[in-house]
């Protein structure tokens, strides 16, 4: 219910453009003409938010199937302009229910290595319920869900033995987001120990990636907003140390240590080996989203994999979801500073919708301005003064810690258990209650 409360209730300028771009895509596949997909999207015919579309524009061909329809209720209708209810709240729609695949994958994998329905049950429920995936599909309308949601079947395949279907959904994830490359990295360094092997796979992995670069080499509107580099740049700046050499990258050392050891570590189907992959997947996308600079994007990506993790682990399932539900109210509280003032912001409602029709009933027309003027969960937390850093820091510091123990105690290696005397219901509830306790609080704000 929250999320399909969410899912009708925002209209991010994200969303926008995605839909924009993906009709923009079939108008010139029907003429053959893709090859001015820039050119062409820098017209903004369908009313995007943003000037144009940065980077390669694979990432949008899921949706841009999804959206097909779309395009052909647009052309029939003669329609031009995204920016309405329907085509909104039906492309919002293809993200939600990648989510519920996504949830639904992690149980599975739950169930095939712990026959324990019950934990596969709180693992879907721990997938549909986080508070930073709801943000980044519902509110955000990012499509970041998308390849998290092939980087599972892939490991799920993996599990199974289908190396063949798990590496083409490898291929996809990485082609999608190319940021999956380091993930997938650690799972081929598992499997292939084979220095030719391994360049191959390499190449294989990013070669759709190689081809879009080849094809649009002359394109100067492209190279001019392709940002790829710059974005590994800032990500990998993220978290740094000064030393005599100059900033040396904490996330980077993380990520070769892992690498060295996926490489050097002989790899069975034996359960621990199973266990390994995913606690090593959830390690890299942790280092990911806690160490690299990515505002409030990219800040779910270890949330899958880290429940399932928790869930098979073998550790207490008590211990595991306080500390879990310790991190998303950790990360919420910091999302809603982040990318100040545009999240969690009054301005950001879908138009012309039942929310609009609401504010406009009540007088309410906190929406109708621009981010400057709306009204948002930070500013609230502003009135706390000085008191609001030290608070920042300790919630950070706690968010930060509770990441750590679970890595540590949910360690395939790790053998003491810890039991915590607190009912495993009200800890769901609470989990549960986050992103709804935050809905509340921005419609309190909308409305008020």
């Amino acid at each position: 219910m929250t999320g399909l409360l969410a899912l009708i209730t925002f209209e991010y300028e994200d969303v926008d453009s995605l839909a924009a771009w993906s009709l923009n895509f079939w108008d010139l596949f029907f003429k053959g003409k893709l090859d001015e997909f820039y050119i062409y999207t820098a017209q903004n015919v369908h009313g995007a938010a943003h000037q144009n579309c940065k980077g390669n524009y694979l990432w949008l061909l899921p949706l841009c199937v999804w959206n097909l329809p779309l395009w052909v209720v647009h052309t029939v209708s003669g329609t031009l302009l995204v920016t309405n209810f329907f085509s909104i709240c039906w492309t919002k729609l293809f993200l939600y229910l990648l989510q519920i695949v996504t949830a639904y994958v992690s149980g599975k994998i739950c169930v095939m290595l712990t026959a324990d329905y019950e934990k596969a049950a709180v693992t879907m429920l721990l997938v549909m319920a986080s508070p930073e995936i709801l943000l980044s599909v519902g509110y955000v309308g990012q499509d970041e869900i998308v390849y998290i949601s092939l980087m599972m079947i892939s490991l799920y395949c993996f599990l199974k033995g289908y190396w063949k279907r798990c590496y083409l959904c490898m291929v996809c994830s990485v082609t999608l987001c190319p940021i999956m490359i380091l993930p997938v990295l650690a799972v081929l360094l598992l499997k292939e120990k084979r220095i030719t092997g391994l360049f191959l796979y390499i190449m294989g992995t990013v070669s759709p990636l190689l081809v879009f670069e080849f094809l649009y080499r002359n394109d100067q509107i492209y190279q001019e907003v392709d940002f790829f580099a710059q974005f590994i740049g800032e990500m990998l700046q993220g978290s740094t140390l000064s030393t005599r050499w100059g900033e040396i990258s904490v996330s980077g050392i993380i990520l070769c240590l892992v690498y060295f050891y996926c490489y050097f570590e002989p790899f069975s189907e034996k359960a621990e080996h199973n266990a390994k992959i995913i606690y090593i997947i959830s390690l890299i996308l942790v280092t990911v989203c806690f160490m690299m600079s990515d505002d409030f994007y990219r800040m779910f990506l270890y949330v899958p994999f880290l429940a399932v993790a928790i869930m098979i682990s073998g550790q207490y399932m008590n211990i595991n979801l306080f500390l879990f539900t310790g991190i998303t109210y950790g990360r919420m509280f910091q999302a809603a500073g982040c990318c100040y003032p545009k999240n969690l912001n009054t301005v950001y409602i879908m138009k012309h919708s039942w929310i609009t029709a609401l504010c406009d009933y009540m007088g309410k027309s906190r929406y109708q301005g621009g981010t400057e003027d709306g009204i948002f969960l930070w500013k609230y937390m502003m009135k706390l003064g000085e008191a609001l850093d030290p608070l920042r820091l300790i919630i950070r510091t706690c968010t930060v810690g509770a990441v750590g123990i679970l890595l540590v105690i949910n360690c395939y290696r790790y053998t003491k258990r810890y039991e915590m005397k607190m009912n495993q219901s009200v800890l769901l509830t609470m989990y549960t209650f986050c992103m709804p306790i935050v809905l509340v609080c921005y419609f309190w704000m909308l409305l008020h």
